[in-house]
């Protein structure tokens, strides 16, 4: 899919519908029929930043359930049943969801799309070289401005009599994101230490933008396992950088990030990735998510004010 276009209408015949009348009998129930705008985010950073943008006017709802990997997650017959009643689907883009394209495909006519990657390589990048895309957007809060202005522009395009109304939440967002991303900036000056390790390599872009390293222990897309020569260069590493503190994903097993902390001494901290509220942060949203990711960040970087 072209990330330059903000978003496109697929149309796609549903044959599912017509294969069978039972499917007309169903009552999903997930898509509220009212005069509300129906809204489908893939998993929950989109989800909260589609909610609070929407508002009292938007019924926004979530595709990927919170405690699930979204990586390894795919679509039922009945997801695309109930997205295709929905007047806007938002999903994050840049290889993030790979069953994506495939799915939009199948939807009715009349679902607007919105990619929130669109845009992002210059807003991350500039006019440089932009490295393969990491699509973890939301976790550089910068990024995630970019992702909360494509999805307001989709609601407003389809909701134009609330046009006012969602742009005037999304300046609200948007001006908590600016303030998160200076509080991290000031947050994590003064660190004694330069880099971090992490349970798999989702935090590039956080560490871009404030100027440390982040290591993985398993790939962006978080499905493999790390085999016993990967943790035992993980652990040297540890040892190499001097580091005192090690990061575990409430979303993946910690069990890797226990075993580099027995090997090497280091204390586990939690840093979350935010594919979905689990774990301790199940009741947290976007924002107290973020904020004690920044208090466990100043502890593992060692910052001395």
């Amino acid at each position: 899919m072209d990330r330059g276009r903000l978003f496109t209408i697929f149309i796609a015949s549903m044959v599912i519908l017509s294969a069978t009348g039972l499917l007309l009998f169903v009552d999903y129930g997930e898509i509220k029929d009212d005069e509300r705008l129906n809204v489908v985010a893939t998993f929950y950073p989109l989800y909260f930043f589609a909610s609070e943008i929407g508002g009292t006017r938007a019924d926004v709802r979530m595709l990927i359930p919170d405690n699930v990997e979204p990586h390894s997650w795919g679509p039922s017959a009945s997801d695309l049943i109930r997205v295709s009643r929905a007047d806007v689907f938002v999903y994050n883009g840049g290889g993030f969801e790979p069953w994506v394209d495939e799915f939009i495909d199948q939807l009715k006519e009349g679902v607007l799309i919105v990619d929130t990657s669109s845009g992002m390589e210059e807003a991350l990048f500039g006019n440089g070289t932009a490295p393969e895309l990491d699509p973890h957007f939301w976790l550089d809060p910068l990024a995630a401005v970019v992702q909360a202005r494509n999805i307001a522009d989709a609601m407003c395009l389809s909701d134009p009599a609330n046009s006012t109304y969602y742009s005037s939440n999304c300046d609200v967002l948007v001006e908590k994101l600016r303030k998160l991303d200076e509080d991290f900036r000031k947050g994590l000056e003064n660190r004694t230490k330069n880099d971090i390790i992490t349970t798999h390599e989702g935090f590039d872009y956080m560490a871009l933008r404030y100027g440390f390293k982040a290591h993985g222990a398993i790939g962006i897309s978080g499905d493999e396992r790390p085999s016993a020569k990967d943790l035992k260069k993980l652990s040297d590493l540890v040892k190499e950088l001097g580091l005192n503190y090690v990061f575990s994903e409430p979303v993946f097993d910690d069990a890797i990030m226990r075993q580099v902390s027995e090997e090497t001494g280091a204390d586990m901290l939690v840093l979350d990735g935010i594919h979905g509220r689990s774990g301790p942060h199940a009741g947290m949203n976007y924002f107290e998510i973020m904020y004690e990711n920044l208090e466990n960040l100043r502890k593992g970087l060692e910052v001395t004010a």
